[in-house]
């Protein structure tokens, strides 16, 4: 496949089919992934798997936060129940942080570096047909979740990748062509 198709043809995937995704298959997707640009080399980031057996710790801290803070606070039983083993049901999590360099430019050269990796893994996923979705939400920057992933002050979560293999790709967006977010000056 070429890199246009692969680009192209990558989806956002919701809905994993419940086959296993091994831990050495996600660290052979970061070993292609590390290859993103990053200023002067400082690779900046670092991973964080959650092990099958953490899952569910994982889930149920993320739901007491948005239990807290958003649309879970007045949920039934049965919606939490369902929220709970959705989420249990994703093959794999992976955290992706970042240091947060206190130097503007710096920080921001990190983050777009961070970014790179991240659609560097989505699409080296996408050529294994394994899915991925890149979670940015709230709940991230929760102390209690940090605590729970360990991450030290300092640090910034730039996302957390839920990864799996699928059944069905979701149809494609409409893009609007460059030509049309073009200024020429």
């Amino acid at each position: 496949m070429s890199i246009s198709s692969l680009i192209k043809e990558r989806r956002t995937i919701r809905n994993f089919n419940g086959e296993t995704l091994a831990y050495e298959t996600i660290l052979e997707l970061l070993e292609t992934a590390v290859w993103a640009p990053n200023h002067q080399l400082r690779e900046p980031w670092r991973f964080i798997y959650i092990r099958p057996e953490k899952k569910r710790a994982m889930v149920e801290c993320k739901m007491e936060i948005i239990g807290e803070t958003t649309r879970l606070r007045n949920a039934s039983p049965e919606q939490t129940k369902r929220f709970m083993e959705k989420g249990e049901q994703v093959p794999g999590y992976l955290a992706v942080v970042m240091p947060e360099d206190a130097r503007q430019r710096q920080r921001e050269d990190d983050y777009a570096a961070v970014c790179c990796l991240i659609q560097n893994l989505q699409l080296a996923a996408w050529d294994r047909e394994i899915g991925v979705l890149w979670g940015t939400e709230e709940y991230l920057h929760h102390p209690k979740f940090r605590r729970f992933l360990g991450v030290t002050p300092g640090e910034k979560v730039v996302g957390l990748l839920y990864m799996g293999y699928f059944d069905q790709a979701p149809k494609p967006s409409e893009r609007i062509s460059a030509e049309h977010k073009m200024t020429v000056i």
